[in-house]
């Protein structure tokens, strides 16, 4: 993808050469130590007559390294100190990471070239305060994405990026979360998070977004009605779909690609209520899924196993409601935040304003035990998200909790919809399952916090919190966790212990690791098969593995990534990076908890940089080295020399077998080209982003080692 505005796009040309042994080509140089000291970054001043018509990568010169010398060191150290002494208004990204307190950790989505994390001490100091009042964490939040805006791909962060919400956590860390838009339309799924410590310095940003697109026509060809008229035929249900939403958006497809496209919402039953996006140009449906997260099945009172459960009921003119107001969450004032269970009496009710409340003319005697055990189970869960994280109710802020007992005749199922919890009624006692119930109840959170799309593996990532944290319940509630999805209901759902010993999917053992990740597209893309891969990480961490950390770190490692860190298409390596953060923030960076939490995440494989996306226009298939678009297609290279010409990014990887000292050169025509280099896992290790398009990395190697080599075209307000 190019960088570039449309209108001032230039054609580059590249020549790509690894020369051993050669000197720099550059004239002059400042070393700027990077990430450490095994990258270095060099920048030159040229004449503009001295820059070639043709641009020019002359890759690397590797040769074993000569003895370090006492002047080569004393260089490094000038540089160093004359980079850090550059006005932080005219910092570059490059200074972004230079301005950490320690080594900077860079993820680069593999397709989109856009970041997927960022972290360090302090990538970003904090803004001063302001007379006006303006709010200072966001103030600094926006000065960082602005410094920030070449390696991000945005041209225009102050338009491009709305603030979506604003909070601040029990460490006091502060969380901004920003929505993409362009053309004036929300860009979506796409947001970033930036996070700042408790005095305001930037520390991670993570998100999932595109490039600024690039002549983005934002004129739909469809009306609104046409557009709901393709989403009600793609349901086969024209006549009863009910629309409750529409947009137009930029909708970005799996594969990266933005479309101009409208987003619907349309609800058919109370269990079915569907996302849909439809090509404003086309027609075509981009996207469809079902919203309702299902359980993935086909006072005191007696519940569901004649187990007689103390019971908070609401008493009004002689007769006992389930209605629980003892909770911290209860206004008495508006009657919000009690927990109500509701009862469909075995039929198909689409509106619970309408159900009746359960009651009794006793408090200790109700007829529908469905209504005894989902009253208890949601006051445990209700309890155990208080007490372990201080969470008042599904938003944080008291809001009120519903649960619908007997719902249908012998509905074999339980789900949230996303205004209520629905236990199916019938022979299976989904309310009776405390694993059941806080899985539904963790849906609620989700939905408040990360909003995890219920797709593919946002929605397996989704589904996975609210497993484990069942499990965390049943253990908070009886004390212990049999690590098994559904066992009170006599089917045995997700082993998180032994995920294969369970099937979600028929003949289709539940994966434990990457490697037995299923491809399907029925159940939303797998959300449920898949996500045992997720509840077997966890189970490692918690329990599993040698060195495991205990149930309650675990649960407040993977609590504090999904409230924290988690965006709404995330997908499981930012569930890796995200539960790290979480455990630097809560056990110290270096801590075993972190290193365990790594251990975890690698024993199911969940490692690399991972399917993202692609790039946020069509890519330029213009010289023999293409498609080198993305992490995915980089070209091996070798000692020699290669032309190349086009306007997106190239990629490369080479090998070394011993130690090496390794050169990386980039040289063009007028314009802006910048020059990183990772790691075999997509971890950044340098960069060179000065203004102009020459640019130069050095570094030393001990190997055996895999390297990735990225160019950016770049067109901005700085070249």
């Amino acid at each position: 993808m190019s960088l570039q505005r449309e209108s001032t796009r230039q054609t580059r040309q590249q020549a790509v050469g690894i020369r051993s042994g050669q000197p720099n080509r550059f004239e002059t140089h400042r070393t700027r130590t990077w990430l450490g000291d095994s990258w270095r970054s060099a920048s030159r001043r040229r004449s503009a007559g001295v820059i070639a018509a043709i641009a020019f990568l002359a890759v690397i010169a590797i040769h074993a390294p000569a003895q370090r010398t006492n002047a080569d060191a004393n260089d490094a150290d000038i540089g160093s100190l004359a980079v850090n002494q550059i006005p932080e208004s005219t910092y570059q990204p490059a200074a972004l990471w230079r301005s950490s307190d320690s080594d900077v950790s860079i993820r680069i989505r593999s397709d989109r070239g856009t970041p997927r994390r960022i972290r360090g001490t302090r990538l970003h100091p904090a803004a001063p305060i302001r007379a006006d009042g303006r709010d200072r964490s966001i103030a600094t939040a926006c000065e960082f994405l602005r410094s920030s805006r070449k390696l991000l791909g945005i041209e225009n962060p102050d338009a491009e990026f709305a603030v979506a919400s604003e909070s601040a956590d029990e460490l006091g860390m502060r969380r901004i979360r920003f929505r993409q838009q362009y053309a004036g339309l929300n860009v979506w799924p796409a947001d970033v998070s930036v996070h700042l410590d408790p005095n305001d310095n930037v520390t991670t940003l993570q998100g999932s977004f595109i490039r600024t697109p690039s002549g983005f026509d934002n004129v739909p060809v469809l009306t609104e009605d046409e557009a709901a008229d393709r989403a009600r035929a793609a349901l086969g249900d024209e006549a009863d779909a009910q629309l409750e939403d529409i947009e137009l958006i930029i909708h970005v497809a799996d594969d990266g690609a933005p479309r101009l496209a409208f987003k619907l919402e349309l609800h058919v039953a109370a269990d079915a209520h569907f996302l849909t996006v439809v090509d404003a140009d086309t027609g075509d449906i981009l996207r469809s899924f079902n919203r309702v997260c299902f359980a993935a099945a086909g006072g005191s009172g007696r519940d569901l196993f004649g187990v007689t459960r103390p019971l908070n009921v609401f008493q009004d003119a002689g007769q006992f409601y389930l209605i629980d107001t003892s909770k911290q969450m209860f206004n008495p004032e508006t009657g919000d935040g009690a927990i109500y269970i509701l009862d469909s009496a075995n039929q198909i009710n689409e509106n619970i304003n309408t159900m009746p409340i359960v009651s009794s003319s006793s408090a200790t005697s109700w007829t529908i035990p469905d209504s005894v055990s989902a009253a208890f189970g949601l006051s445990k869960t209700y309890d155990y998200y208080l007490h372990q994280f201080g969470r008042n109710s599904l938003d944080g802020n008291g809001g009120t909790i519903v649960a619908v007992v007997r719902y249908g005749q012998n509905n074999p199922n339980a789900f949230w919809t996303g205004q209520a919890m629905f236990f199916g009624g019938g022979d299976v006692p989904f309310a009776g399952a405390m694993d059941v119930v806080a899985h539904e109840l963790t849906h609620g959170v989700t939905q408040n916090e990360s909003n995890l799309i219920y797709q593919n593996q946002s929605g397996a990532l989704n589904e996975a919190m609210s497993d484990i944290f069942g499990e965390v319940v049943e253990a908070y509630v009886s004390g212990m966790t049999d690590w098994k999805k559904g066992a009170h209901l006599g089917m045995i759902i997700q082993d998180f212990a032994n995920p294969a010993a369970a099937q979600q999917m028929p003949g289709v053992p539940n994966p434990s690791s990457m490697s037995e990740f299923v491809s399907t597209t029925s159940d939303n893309g797998g959300v449920h098969v898949n996500s045992s891969i997720i509840n077997h990480c966890f189970y490692l961490l918690a329990q599993g593995s040698p060195g495991a950390i205990g149930l309650e770190d675990a649960a407040a490692i993977f609590y504090r990534a999904n409230t924290v860190y988690l965006g709404q298409s995330s997908d499981f390596v930012d569930a890796r990076l995200a539960c790290i953060d979480s455990a630097e923030d809560l056990f110290g960076a270096g801590s075993a908890e972190v290193q365990m939490t790594a251990a975890a995440f690698d024993a199911v494989e969940i490692t690399g940089s991972g399917p993202t996306g692609g790039n946020g226009s069509p890519a330029s298939v213009d010289d023999a080295m293409e498609e080198n678009d993305a992490i995915s297609q980089a070209r091996t290279i070798q000692p020699g020399s290669f032309q190349l010409q086009g306007e997106d990014e190239d990629w490369f990887q080479f090998s070394v077998s011993g130690s090496s000292e390794v050169t990386i050169l980039v040289s063009g025509p007028e314009g802006d080209l910048d020059l990183c280099i990772l790691d075999g896992n997509g971890e950044m290790l340098g960069c060179s982003v000065s203004n102009g398009s020459n640019e130069a990395l050095a570094g030393t190697e001990s190997g055996p080692a895999t390297r990735y080599i990225v160019v950016y075209p770049y067109e901005g307000a700085a070249s």
